[in-house]
Parts: structure tokens; C-alpha cells; sequence
């Protein structure tokens, strides 16, 4: 935006100095200044400086309330909101904008003291005039002007803003946080300078700030002056039964007194960062049987103010509040699992002893997890005691088919000092995914060089019904220093490459699988090490110090009879290749060779055929009796198949060797051993109608990241499907979301996003996150008509959106006909009815669609009235049958004259 100016006219006060004295001793200090600016209508502009208290201590003042009139109305009106009081000599401003020109002003301030009570009021201050302009020196924003609230309800604001002076506006950037309640945050982007925010709570105090940002995600400054407004209604009453039951570097679990209401829907669990340059905020909803919930993905060693807000009938009504600190440090190593007795009738007991660590442990709290749940929940505390070493707690009513328990032993202070290892048990943890079913086996090296090791696992063989594999969890770490309690790093195909290792050293490697709600237990530690000629030490069951030598391509590990070619996938990052061995006989006798490959899933083989020198390997890919071909344009996740088969000079053509499978899932899995800077929450799905839409948030250092990748697919499916388009980042942006297409009701699926660098390599991968497809109620149909079909039918048609499908869906049809009651009900798939009954007469009816979701909201009424009905009269004693239709008697659809007759044909 080029250079530009605007000329204004300014009416502003001479400085007056006011030493108001009051019984309360309270004053205002410094000078209160006005200013008006005008161009085709006015701004006023009051400021001020604090206020020194006496008598009066700065709890007791809660704000400032603005008023202004014309100087010939004796009516004084209210700039809206208190401007809340921030202590002695801070600084005040508030703009009154849009008012008429040509007409001067006076303005009184009045400062409110806790129970809305008059402090002191200033006297009357007029306005000058003088001349000033505005210049925007480059395209830098400027703030949005003149705030206002538009429109207050008991849930909702709705504020406006005028554009800014300077720059070009993308989009605006609304925050709403409660003065009472700091833990209550709202954030809303939106691209036209008004919003409206709803899911607020009653009665509450909120402080509006405005800021634009440009098409470049520059953002300008927020606005300058200072917007308060309250919603509606009576504030909830805040209760203080909530308390800190232990505390991480990255977590913070509360517990509270359960709200005592028969309807209680849910519990919205909320933390934010105490923080003026970054302000967090973690978002959850907690079901009402819970009281209690660990927030993870937090910021070490930082102050959180929490608040739990309970609701019923939607409508919030308690709050708890309550400020906790998360740790700098990790915890301790406890490597002992906790031992679960079955006592019969779906009692346990949970066993476990004292651990041995630096800081003295306090208490202890059995945290377990359920099916189709991705978080902990809590049992009792047990408390320390005095020269035991043993401890237990009952566990009753535990109907599931399996479930996870740990233990987490906490010191004093509420930090964890250890926690144990989770444990599945239950009738169905042995062949369960998240128990010792789904444990990675045969971990073994297929690709090594000095500096990075490809590491290969078998996909277990376990039952998914209830915790479908997501991906997998890795661990590496040099074999001479403790493992790390946390930290793993995720992988979505049973193959990693791992890069940037030492050298010479040691290092441990294991492996488990991930799930939607939980994961395994960690396999067995491979020791591998590295080496110039590239050595590795197999960890494989059964076999823990085997020393095996490999080379890179690793050709000879294949153990395929059918793979007589050797086909298999060699990885140099950022490429991968298709590499083949032709049989030895046949080395320099081959004319071409036929390569192909596809997706498993679509019948199209792409097909690549060519001569020897097509094919060469580049130089350090593979031997020289090797050829290559480079892969290109294949997805990530997607998994493929592919053959090899050749013809000889002579003419034969040699058959196929066995299909090789491959997803090329790692070459955005390749990774140093260290933890990801960027972490992605685990997406939440919103159902409406028809749609269903994925939000995430990203946390960290995101300078590599350039895009998002929502994944998804059923848990009939074994490969991820990208769900386009993707996200682009944006360095002001932490939340995001994305539709993700039409789905097939009644069916569950699981999403998971991936963070993108410039090359599309994965940075980061979010928790998997489980959903299924809900029946939604259905929308009203449309365009509902009535149809005389003859003369004891009537038809009833309609358009409707709605499907019959998994949903169950059919249509009511009621209404009345001549003072008799309809009442038909039809399939979903239908769009009419006819309706037996005379066609004569007054019919109004209406439709609404119902399935398994509940009823909708039904159409509007059709109304038919039929012609003889329209034309009632009395017959007369004679009739002339020139001018009365009705002379041959009762009504009849034939024309009355002959069509030969010379005479327009009349029909009705």
C-alpha cells in the first residue's frame, strides 16, 4: 500500500489539571485529556491517568465508567463496558467513534468502586478544535479502531470494529478472556470486522482485543483501546473443592467434588498458560461419570491457571478454579509392573512394592485405562506407610474384556517421582493389540552404513477388534547411558531408518505398537552397532548376542524361494529405489526387462519396459550385477505391489518373480535420535449433518514445517488414505481443521495428521484418533406439494436429502383432509405418498423425516384445495347456460363447448 494521508480535524481539551477531594479521599490523578476528531463523523478521544487512594485500598475500586452529551442536552450517555482499573498511574484510554459533526461535547468520568457504587466523579470537560493528520509511512497494520459490543446475551458477544488505517488486511484475530475467570479464553478468525462469540459463561466480565494480520500472516498491534463488556445473566458460582493431585514436565491431573445433578452432561476441562507473550490454551471435555483428568502436551516448568466448568442441559453451572505449575525435570526409572489378582466377579486387586528412588515417595495413585479410551483414569489414593513395603487397591466392576493399569508414585510436593510400566490385563489381553499379543517380534537390521541402520519388525498377529495398530512407538539410545522414561518417537509402517548415529558406539533400540487408545509393551532391546563396515548385534527373541554382518543392500537376508530376482527396496534419502539381481546365467544375455508396480488396490499396473542400460544403478546404490529404478510420485502410507521379469536375446521370456509389497512410509520416517520439536494433538472430530470435520493444534518449534496431512481410513482398511486438500501452516496460526468428505455412516474410522516439511517428509504425527459416522437428525424437506391423482387419490411428493441407509430413515406425512386426520408413514427412500380419500375439499399436510438420530423438524405445510371447492356457489332455480358453468349440473373436467365450434375450449 502506497503512501497515503487523511486530513481530520481534531477537537481536543487544554490540559486541566484535577485534585479532587471526596469523603472517600479517593482522586484522580494527573490531567484527563479529550480530543475529537472529525472528518465526515467524529471520534472522541478521552484519556487519563490512575487513581491515588486513601481510605480506599485498590481491591475495593473495580473501574472507570465514560459519559458524554451534546453541550445543549442536559441527557448524559454511557460509552459501553467499565473500563477495569489497573492500579495508580497506568495509562487509560477509550474512543467514542461515529458521532455527529458540528457539535461540541462534554465528557465526566466516574470512578466505580466493587459493588458498582460512585467513588468520584469529575467535573464537565468541553472540547477544542485543531488540525491533524494521519500518514502511513509503509504497509505496516496499524490497530483496528473503535472496538464496540454490538449485542450481549447470556452465552454470547457480538462485537464490530472499524478497519484499520494502515495496511491490507487478510483477516482479524478476535480474543476474548474473562476477567474473572482468566482460565476462559476465546479465540475466533474471522475476515469481515465484526464477530459474534458464543459458548461464553454468564454474568461474566470479558476483555475484547482486536488485531489484523495480512494476507502474509503479519500481524499488527491489537487494538489500543481498552474493551470490557459483561454477558448476561447471574455469574456462576466459583468452588474451590478442586485440587492438584500430581505434576510432570508436561502434565497437571485435578481432581474435583463431582457436581450433584441427575442431568449433568459433561464436565469442560480448561488450562492456560499464565503467560502475557504466549498464552496456551488446552481445551478438553470429560464425561460426567469422571473427577478427574490428567492435561498433557504442557509446557515444562510453567504456571497454568485451570478451570473445570460442569454443564447441564447445555448450559454451563459450576465453575472450579484453581493455578498449579508443571516441573522442569523428568522422573525416575521404576521398572517393576504392577501384579493383578482376579478375585472372581469382576473384582481385582492391583499389587505392587515400594520403589527405590532418590526422592522420597508420599503416596500413590493407580491410574487404568479403558477399551476405546485414550485417557487415564483414577483410582484411590494410597498413602505411604511407615516400614511397609507392600501395597494394594481393589479395583470393582471391571466388565471390560481387558484394561491397563500402572501405578504413579508421587512425592510431597505433588511430582511424580515414578510411574511403572502399563500392564494389560483382562480376558482378552493376551490377543489384544495393547498386550503382549502386539508386541513387535523379529527385529532385525536390513540396511546399514556408519551413520544410519534401517531397522525392520514383523506387524504382530493380534486381535483388532477394539484397538486396531495405528503405527508404531521407537526408542534409541546410546546402550552406555539409563533409557530415557519418555520420549518416543512415532513411525506409521514396521520399518525406520534411523540417521546421524556416532560411529563405533552402541546403541539400544526398541519397539512397540500404537493404537488409538494405548499401545503395547515395549519388545525386547537390540543392541546394534554402528560401524564403517556397518555391523549389527540382532536383538531377535531367543537370540540377544548373535553377531551378524550385513551389507547395505542386504540382498541375502531375503528368504523368498518365489523372489528369484532378489526384487526388494533399497533407501538412499532422499530417494528410494526398486533394485533387482538378475540370475547369474542369464547376465549378459538380457534384452529388456518389464517392471511393474501398482497400488493394491487399483487394478492398473503401471508398466516400465527397457534395455539394460535403462535400468543402471547409480553409483554406491547397489552391486555391479544390480539394476535399479528410481520410485517417483508414489504416496506415503499407500501400500503397493510390485514384479520383476525379463527377456533374453534369444527370445525367452523368463516369468515373474513373486510380487514383492512395499509402503513407502519411511522415507518421511527417517530420523536422528532425538525427540520431535513439533507436537501435534490428537485430532477432534465434529459431526454436523452430513459433515464431519477434523480440529488439531500444534505446539513448538514449527520453522520446518510447511504444510499438515490429515490421514484417514477405516478399521476394516490397513493403509492410511490422505484426505485432501492439504493444510498449509502458518506461523501465527496454532489451530487448525479441515472437512473430511463424505463418509459411510455406522462406519468407524481413525484420523491422524502429519506434519510436512518442504520435501513432504514427515516432521511429527499426531495420536490417532477414533471415530464413528453418527445418524444425524434430518433437515426439514423441501418443496412439499400436493398432486390430484383422480378423483379418490391425492399425492403427496417432497424433496429431501436425507438417505435411508444404516440411519433407519423414514418419512411421517400428517396433516388433515376436510377435518379428517392424516397420518402415513413411508420408507426413507421414498419422496411420495398417494393418500386414499376424496380429491374434493380443503388438504393441508406436512412432512418430517425421523431415523434412529430422532425426528426432524417438519416441512412446511402444503395446502390443496380442489376446484369444485375453489367455485362453491348456490345453484339458482334457472340458469343461463351462456354465463353459468355450472347449468349442466356437477362440475366436469370436459370442455362445455366443442372444440369445432369456433369458440375458445374452457376446462377447469
Amino acid at each position: 500500500m502506497g503512501l497515503r494521508s487523511r486530513g481530520l480535524l481534531l477537537l481536543s481539551l487544554g490540559i486541566c489539571y484535577l485534585q479532587l477531594f471526596t469523603l472517600a479521599n479517593v482522586a484522580l490523578n494527573s490531567n484527563v485529556r479529550v480530543k475529537r476528531q472529525s472528518g465526515t463523523d467524529s471520534l472522541l478521544t478521552v484519556e487519563w491517568e490512575g487513581i491515588q487512594t486513601g481510605d480506599h485500598a485498590d481491591s475495593e475500586v473495580k473501574g472507570f465508567l465514560v459519559e458524554y452529551r451534546p453541550e445543549r442536552s442536559g441527557e448524559w450517555q454511557l460509552h459501553p463496558g467499565i473500563i477495569p482499573y489497573k492500579g495508580p498511574n497506568h495509562q487509560y484510554r477509550v474512543q467514542i467513534p461515529k458521532l455527529p459533526t458540528g457539535i461540541s461535547y462534554l465528557v465526566r468520568i466516574k470512578v466505580i468502586g466493587e459493588n458498582n457504587e460512585v467513588l468520584v466523579e469529575t467535573p464537565e470537560i468541553r472540547a477544542h478544535n485543531e488540525i491533524v493528520s494521519i500518514k502511513c509511512e509503509n504497509d505496516d497494520l496499524t490497530a483496528p479502531r473503535y472496538p464496540q459490543v454490538t449485542e450481549v446475551a447470556q452465552y454470547s458477544l457480538a462485537i464490530k470494529w472499524d478497519a484499520p488505517d494502515c495496511g491490507s488486511v487478510g483477516d482479524y484475530q478476535v480474543e476474548l478472556t474473562g476477567v474473572s475467570a482468566p482460565f476462559d479464553i476465546h479465540r475466533q478468525t474471522v475476515t469481515q470486522p465484526h464477530v459474534s462469540v458464543t459458548n461464553l459463561l454468564p454474568g461474566t466480565f470479558y476483555s475484547v482485543k482486536v488485531r489484523a494480520a495480512d494476507r502474509s500472516r503479519n500481524v499488527g498491534p491489537w487494538n489500543s483501546e481498552v474493551l470490557e463488556a459483561k454477558t448476561k445473566g447471574d455469574a456462576l458460582p466459583i468452588s474451590n473443592n478442586i485440587q492438584l493431585l500430581y505434576r510432570t514436565d508436561s502434565e497437571l491431573r485435578v481432581s474435583w467434588q463431582p457436581f450433584t445433578d441427575p442431568r449433568l452432561q459433561h464436565y469442560e476441562v480448561t488450562a492456560v498458560e499464565v503467560d502475557d507473550d504466549s498464552r496456551r490454551v488446552e481445551r478438553r471435555r470429560v464425561d460426567p461419570a469422571l473427577n478427574s483428568f490428567a492435561l498433557t502436551g504442557l509446557r515444562p516448568n510453567t504456571k497454568y491457571t485451570i478451570g473445570v466448568i460442569a454443564f447441564v442441559d447445555h448450559e454451563p453451572k459450576q465453575v472450579y478454579q484453581i493455578e498449579a505449575y508443571t516441573t522442569s525435570g523428568g522422573i525416575e526409572s521404576w521398572e517393576e509392573k504392577p501384579q493383578v489378582v482376579d478375585q472372581g466377579k469382576q473384582q481385582f486387586a492391583v499389587h505392587w512394592k515400594l520403589p527405590t528412588t532418590s526422592i522420597t515417595v508420599s503416596k500413590f495413585i493407580l491410574e487404568y485405562r479403558l477399551p476405546n479410551e485414550t485417557t487415564w483414569r483414577t483410582s484411590e489414593q494410597k498413602g505411604v506407610a511407615d516400614e511397609s513395603g507392600d501395597y494394594s487397591v481393589a479395583l470393582s466392576q471391571m466388565n471390560a474384556p481387558y484394561y491397563t493399569v500402572r501405578i504413579v508414585a508421587i512425592d510431597d510436593q505433588n511430582k511424580v517421582v515414578a510411574r511403572t510400566e502399563e500392564l494389560t490385563v483382562g480376558e482378552a489381553a493376551e490377543t489384544s493389540c495393547i498386550g503382549s499379543a502386539g508386541v513387535p517380534t523379529n527385529i532385525r537390521s536390513a540396511d546399514v552404513d556408519g551413520q544410519s541402520i534401517k531397522l525392520e519388525w514383523d506387524v504382530p498377529r493380534c486381535d483388532e477388534t477394539h484397538t486396531p495398530i495405528d503405527g508404531y512407538e521407537y526408542i534409541v539410545y546410546e546402550a552406555s547411558q539409563s533409557a530415557p522414561v519418555d520420549g518416543a518417537s512415532y513411525v506409521g509402517a514396521p520399518h525406520v531408518i534411523i540417521k546421524g548415529l556416532k560411529q563405533n558406539v552402541d546403541y539400544t533400540f526398541k519397539v512397540r505398537s500404537r493404537s488409538v487408545n494405548g499401545h503395547s509393551q515395549w519388545s525386547k532391546d537390540v543392541i546394534i552397532e554402528t560401524a564403517v563396515a556397518g555391523s549389527v548385534r540382532s536383538g531377535e527373541l531367543g537370540e540377544p548376542n548373535q553377531l551378524l554382518r550385513v551389507k547395505r543392500q542386504a540382498k541375502h537376508l531375503i528368504k523368498d524361494s518365489l523372489n528369484i530376482f532378489k526384487l526388494r527396496i533399497v533407501l538412499s534419502p532422499p530417494c528410494s529405489f526398486l533394485v533387482w539381481t538378475p540370475l547369474t546365467q542369464h547376465s549378459q544375455i538380457i534384452s529388456k526387462f518389464k517392471l511393474m508396480y501398482k497400488e493394491v488396490s487399483s487394478s492398473k499396473w503401471i508398466k516400465l519396459i527397457g534395455g539394460m542400460d535403462h535400468f543402471r544403478c547409480p553409483p554406491g546404490i547397489a552391486d555391479p550385477e544390480d539394476y535399479c529404478y528410481q520410485l517417483k510420485g508414489l504416496f506415503f502410507g499407500v501400500h503397493y505391489i510390485s514384479s520383476i521379469s525379463y527377456k533374453l536375446t534369444n527370445g525367452e521370456e523368463l516369468p515373474s518373480s513373486n510380487p514383492l509389497h512395499f509402503t513407502l512410509v519411511q522415507l518421511d520416517g527417517s530420523a536422528a535420535p532425538s525427540n520431535e520439536r513439533v507436537t501435534l494433538t490428537q485430532p477432534r472430530i465434529e459431526q454436523s449433518a452430513s459433515r464431519s470435520v477434523a480440529y488439531w493444534s500444534v505446539v513448538g518449534d514449527r520453522a520446518a514445517v510447511t504444510e499438515y496431512q490429515v490421514d484417514i481410513r477405516s478399521t476394516d482398511e490397513r493403509s492410511w488414505r490422505a484426505v485432501e486438500p492439504s493444510v498449509q501452516n502458518e506461523q501465527s496460526q496454532t489451530h487448525y481443521r479441515l472437512p473430511l468428505g463424505q463418509l459411510n455412516v455406522a462406519s468407524t474410522y481413525l484420523v491422524r495428521v502429519r506434519a510436512l516439511d518442504s520435501s513432504r517428509a514427515t516432521v511429527a504425527t499426531s495420536p490417532s484418533a477414533s471415530f464413528s459416522v453418527l445418524c444425524q437428525v434430518p433437515s426439514a424437506p423441501e418443496n412439499v406439494r400436493l398432486e390430484r391423482v383422480s378423483e379418490q387419490l391425492v399425492r403427496a411428493a417432497w424433496d429431501s436429502s436425507q438417505e435411508s441407509g444404516d440411519c433407519q430413515s423414514y418419512f411421517f406425512i400428517t396433516g388433515q383432509q376436510n377435518g379428517q386426520a392424516i397420518n402415513q408413514r413411508v420408507p426413507g427412500s421414498d419422496r411420495s405418498v398417494d393418500i386414499a380419500g376424496s380429491s374434493q375439499g380443503d388438504w393441508r399436510v406436512q412432512v418430517r423425516g425421523v431415523n434412529t438420530a430422532g425426528s426432524g423438524t417438519p416441512s412446511r405445510d402444503a395446502i390443496f384445495a380442489s376446484s369444485a371447492q375453489q367455485s362453491r356457489r348456490s345453484k339458482r332455480s334457472v340458469c343461463d347456460p351462456r354465463t353459468d358453468f355450472w347449468c349442466k349440473g356437477e362440475f366436469s373436467n370436459s370442455p362445455l363447448r366443442e372444440p369445432d365450434s369456433g369458440e375458445g375450449a374452457v376446462s377447469v
